[in-house]
């Protein structure tokens, strides 16, 4: 399928116009379709060019995707399967949290109150959080949202071993290791955070 959908990106012009003309004429695949349906054809006509422009964009915009969506942790995935959640709301919860930052990069900030959308209204549970229109923009320590930032969860320049060890009052390195172990980072336990990944730094 990555294959078919890359085919306009490698296929020269002309050629990718001939075929768009054997597949959207009358006798076409698609033009025969929606000739039944419609009683016209989609050659030169407005329909006609924009189902060409589609599948000539189509690339663009699944390559983005597919990246995104691989880059998803698949034990994130899991752990929601395991909760019961269905693979519609798998999709619809990791999006809201951030962790797809293509389709929603700033929606964190937005609900919690840090960022403010430039159109639009916020409302939950009956209450009204944020609306554009009627100049209703609640403070961030009036939203009941928590939001955690993952790039500031840890010191750069230590380890996840140091970073645990700096909080404690008298240094445990055993506690330490147990704290680590829990986590599921005791083979990362002496690299820094800028080469973990935002799972293991959240």
């Amino acid at each position: 399928m990555e294959a078919l959908v890359s085919l306009p990106l490698v296929l020269p012009p002309t050629v990718l116009s001939f075929y768009l003309l054997l597949a959207l004429n009358k006798e076409g695949f698609i033009g025969s379709f929606w000739y039944r349906l419609f009683g016209k054809q989609l050659v030169f006509h407005f329909e006609g060019i924009l189902i060409a422009s589609v599948i000539y964009s189509l690339p663009m915009m699944v390559h983005p995707l597919t990246a995104s969506f691989r880059s998803v942790s698949k034990n994130l995935i899991e752990a929601s399967y395991t909760l019961g959640k269905s693979k519609w709301e798998t999709l619809i919860s990791l999006c809201a949290y951030g962790y797809s930052s293509l389709l929603c990069p700033h929606l964190g900030g937005v609900w919690s109150g840090l960022e403010e959308p430039e159109e639009g209204s916020i409302e939950v549970k009956g209450e009204v959080w944020y609306d554009s229109k009627r100049g209703i923009n609640l403070p961030p320590q009036k939203r009941d949202v928590s939001l955690v930032f993952q790039d500031y969860v840890l010191f750069p320049n230590m380890s996840p071993f140091e970073n645990i060890a700096s909080g404690m009052k008298k240094k445990d390195p055993q506690k330490v290791m147990e704290l680590l172990k829990l986590a599921g980072l005791e083979q990362l336990k002496d690299k820094k955070p800028s080469v973990l990944s935002d799972k293991n730094r959240g």
